[in-house]
């Protein structure tokens, strides 16, 4: 027998038990938050210079020449005066950019191991029928600590596989460049074909780790005392016993994805709509701000702070909404795989306790 298709239906079930029996707004909005700084869904500008804007240039009045040579004084003497401040403060400027590195390494970190923890908070907000926040961060530290670490590890690997493939490439281009010969365009095409082609192999491989990982691996770690290590080694004995129920799960959860990507796809065109008048009101008040700049920089600089925080803390707040939209989908999804693991296992993690008949009742009260 088959599971892949009979847990649809209890997923089903549990998605609308959770969300309807009862109804709780305060609940829905908390997992939605959970689930953001959980990585359940993961989420640009843009602007236009034309060729016609870069002929204008310098071309105020006058002539063009003078203008052209005027521009060309003006460039040289920036570029002089960027290499003379970077030999007398370049101890500074490697300082500076070394602590910004680290920075930017100690704050991914920090946003890695939330991710991970609030992942395990999501998973016992489903099975608990409860949300609670700051107390299953508590209690998942230990296990969110270790899906941090797999996670480290993986990007890791990940970096030092894709170098790897890209490395023969750069070299021969190097060695080219230096050599003085002319490139072979089509040998170099190849090559970089190749790579790219083994680029995408490694992003698929690694994508399927991530699935198993956070559909099972994260589950078995959940309901044990393992960490992401034993919940892998119970992982792999389940793929051994049971290839063909893995396989036709993914296949049913591929067939799943599509089909409620056409329900998400008008939701994100309402998204869209709803943008066009923020920004159109984003750029009202950008002009505002350019007018006042002019009468008094200070008082300009400081309206231009107070518009991108309103402006960014918007588009927040509608992103946030709307993924709580979303969010049945994706507890949908969870409650697939937790279901499905539930079925492969005999039903010895008892991940849908507070969803038996029998103890529906306790559970209404709860917000």
């Amino acid at each position: 027998m088959l599971y892949a298709d009979k847990a649809i239906g209890e997923a089903f079930r549990r998605t609308r038990l959770f969300f309807f029996k009862p109804f709780s707004l305060k609940r829905w909005l908390k997992l939605g938050l959970v689930g953001i700084f959980g990585g359940v869904l993961q989420q640009g500008g843009g602007g236009s210079f034309t060729g016609n804007d870069l002929s204008n240039l310098g071309n105020s009045g006058g002539d063009n020449n003078c203008g052209t040579s005027e521009m060309g004084q003006s460039v040289k003497k920036a570029i002089e005066s960027l290499e003379t401040f970077y030999r007398e403060h370049s101890l500074m400027i490697f300082a500076i950019a070394g602590v910004t590195i680290i920075i930017f390494i100690a704050l991914s970190l920090l946003v890695t191991y939330i991710r991970s923890t609030m992942f395990f908070v999501f998973i016992e907000s489903l099975v608990q029928r409860n949300v609670s926040v700051l107390g299953s961060f508590r209690n998942n530290r230990g296990k969110g600590f270790s899906l941090f670490l797999f996670n480290v590890l993986m990007r890791i690997i990940f970096f030092v596989i894709m170098i790897i493939i890209f490395l023969p490439i750069i070299f021969s281009l190097w060695n080219m460049i230096n050599s003085h010969q002319n490139i072979n365009i089509w040998a170099f095409l190849s090559s970089f074909l190749l790579s790219f082609i083994a680029f995408l192999i490694l992003i698929i491989i690694f994508n399927f780790i991530c699935s198993l990982t956070y559909d099972f691996a994260v589950p078995i770690c959940y309901s044990g005392e393992s960490g992401i290590p034993g919940g892998w080694i119970t992982l792999l004995g389940l793929m051994r016993s049971n290839p063909g129920q893995i396989a036709f799960y993914y296949l049913i959860k591929i067939a799943l994805a599509i089909g409620t990507g056409f329900i998400m796809v008008p939701l994100s065109l309402i998204l869209l709509i709803i943008f066009i008048p923020i920004i159109m009101i984003a750029v009202i008040f950008y002009v505002i701000v350019a007018a006042l700049f002019v009468k008094s920089q200070i008082l300009g600089i400081i309206a231009g702070i107070i518009v991108t925080l309103l402006f960014i803390m918007a588009i927040l707040v509608i992103s946030y909404l709307f993924f709580c939209v979303y969010l049945p989908v994706h507890v949908f999804f969870r409650f697939y795989a937790l279901v499905f693991l539930e079925m492969l296992t005999e039903r010895v993690m008892n991940f849908g306790k507070a969803y038996e008949e029998e103890n529906l009742d306790q559970f209404q009260g709860l917000v």
